[in-house]
């Protein structure tokens, strides 16, 4: 169950505290009563279904696993025998059967477990009846050392093991319904805070300040730790952004982008070319007349 819907119950636990100290100032009010009603019968519904669905099922799943290592301990002889057993008096299809789950037993799920084991149980129980019977000696499995012992004990703990699944899953099934229905229940108090309460309660905004401070504080925890919680992630995003190492680019990485390269060809040719202009002008520029004297010789 999610932190925000865990909150919610504690706010909404608190209200129903701050309202019962408080009955006598509201509690003369029909139509507040009978919407305080409703969510309280929504809260006990609540509190009721949390238990359902916040159970934890770890001592259950590692007591499936032990009996699953001990159904396998106890399987793996009685297959091998059984294999012997088809082998010799060629039972292909009990063959094929153990041959296909060989190696793989720690692979298989609990159902796929389960009924290999079921079927090969059952089929090596029916030969050892009819023997005891005195029926087809000659298909006996006692010679191959496989005992009703044998059989018994595996069957014990993979009828343990069904049973205990099957009422694993069911619990399970239930913790998630309940969350569903919590959801649902959380939704229905929500609607009732938001469009009757509120209305309700603002009759005592000014009349009694100190019930209205208490009612809202209830409510304001949820939303103040949501904000504090957002707060905590920009924060922690922050930090990460900060410690984390600068992105490569061309110029960190020391060799100049095609795009640098474009450019500085460009410009040094724009350089060129105005050097080159100048240079030929001063090249050309025609010497400077000097004055000569307008007489002749003396």
């Amino acid at each position: 169950m999610k932190e925000k819907i865990k909150r919610k119950i504690l706010d909404y636990q608190e209200l129903f505290e701050v309202m019962e100290k408080n009955l006598d100032k509201w509690n003369g009010i029909e139509r507040f009563k009978s919407s305080y009603d409703e969510f309280v019968r929504n809260l006990k519904k609540l509190e009721d279904l949390k238990t359902v669905a916040e159970k934890k099922f770890d001592e259950a799943n590692q007591k499936l696993e032990s009996l699953r290592q001990d159904i396998i301990t106890r399987l793996v002889p009685v297959s091998n025998l059984l294999d012997l057993y088809a082998l010799d008096k060629n039972k292909k299809s009990l063959k094929k059967k153990i041959d296909k789950a060989r190696g793989k037993f720690d692979k298989m799920s609990i159902e796929q477990l389960n009924k290999h084991v079921a079927e090969i149980t059952d089929y090596a129980e029916n030969k050892l009846n009819n023997v005891i019977e005195g029926k087809k000696k000659e298909n006996s499995l006692e010679g191959y050392g496989l005992s009703m012992k044998l059989i018994n004990d595996l069957k014990t703990d993979n009828e343990n093991s069904i049973d205990l699944h099957v009422n694993l899953k069911a619990e399970q099934k239930a913790a998630r319904d309940a969350a569903k229905e919590i959801k649902k229940r959380v939704k229905e108090n929500e609607k009732i805070l938001k469009n009757r309460f509120k209305k309700f309660m603002s009759i005592f905004k000014n009349t009694d300040p100190a019930f209205y401070e208490a009612y809202e504080n209830a409510l304001k925890k949820d939303s103040s730790i949501i904000k504090e919680k957002k707060e905590k992630d920009i924060i922690k995003a922050a930090e990460v952004k900060k410690t984390a190492p600068p992105k490569k680019n061309a110029t960190t990485a020391g060799t100049p982008s095609k795009t640098a390269v474009r450019k500085n060809a460009t410009k040094q040719s724009r350089k060129t070319g105005t050097a080159s202009k100048t240079s030929n002008f001063r090249t050309n520029k025609k010497p400077a007349v000097k004055d000569q004297d307008s007489g002749g010789s003396a």
